[in-house]
């Protein structure tokens, strides 16, 4: 039977990895890495480059095209037409690389629904994920006590979301930060208001950029890459 080792390589700092995943990707003899379109270097293999380089002995690197769209055909293509790449090349010692966590809006979560219909056994290897990573580098608590912690991609619908956020302590919005002034209009309107937020770009890499600051007093919104990050606490 097949082995596949799906490692979450963390938000981009490589010496976030951990070790399991590290010695994954040290023993290796086939990569599966996501990206967004043919000729675009993955962000997951990026952030395992540095490892990967130490070797003596080179694993095959597979990319596997992601498009970076809505429509639930060209998705659920995308999905079925890598698994089954996975599944041709597929390796007794073979791993997948996920930014983050594989457990956290990862596009691993549609493959391994696929994955079944293969013999491929699957073990998952947990990574950081970026909202972990940046609480870290901003010194935030994310939640204390009896706090309410709601998770929201903002690139979809944030009328629905703001529903379940009026219940909520601290809001934490990932997905694509061209979507984050649209969330600040939101939140001008609601019971955050007068919070604090922390914002942030490519969290945990050489490019990182971050704010903190008032709600009532943010004007632009410094960010604008899908690896976006921003926390709202309502204190």
């Amino acid at each position: 039977m097949s082995k596949l080792y799906c490692i979450g390589v963390g938000p981009g700092d490589p010496e976030l990895i951990t070790l399991k995943g590290y010695k994954r990707l040290k023993e290796c003899d086939t990569i599966f890495c996501p990206t967004a379109r043919k000729g675009k270097e993955s962000i997951a293999l990026s952030i395992a480059r540095s490892i990967i380089e130490e070797r003596s002995v080179k694993p095959k690197i597979i990319e596997l095209v992601f498009p970076m769209v809505k429509d639930k055909s060209m998705l659920e293509d995308a999905w079925k037409n890598n698994a089954k790449i996975i599944a041709e090349e597929c390796t007794d010692n073979s791993v997948y690389l996920c930014v983050g966590d594989p457990s956290l809006y990862s596009t691993f979560s549609y493959i391994y629904k696929e994955l079944k219909n293969y013999d491929i056994d699957v073990e998952i290897i947990p990574g950081i994920a970026s909202m972990l990573s940046f609480a870290a580098e901003t010194k935030i608590s994310l939640a204390e006590g009896d706090d309410i912690l709601t998770i929201i991609p903002a690139c979809y619908d944030l009328d629905r979301a703001m529903k379940v956020a009026d219940a909520s302590n601290t809001l934490i919005f990932l997905k694509d930060g061209r979507y984050f002034a649209n969330v600040m209009k939101v939140l001008k309107n609601s019971k955050f208001k007068k919070g604090r937020l922390a914002i942030a770009e490519d969290v945990s890499s050489n490019t990182s950029k971050a704010l903190i600051t008032d709600i009532s007093s943010i004007k632009d919104i410094p960010v604008e890459k899908y690896f976006s990050i921003m926390v709202v606490k309502d204190e």
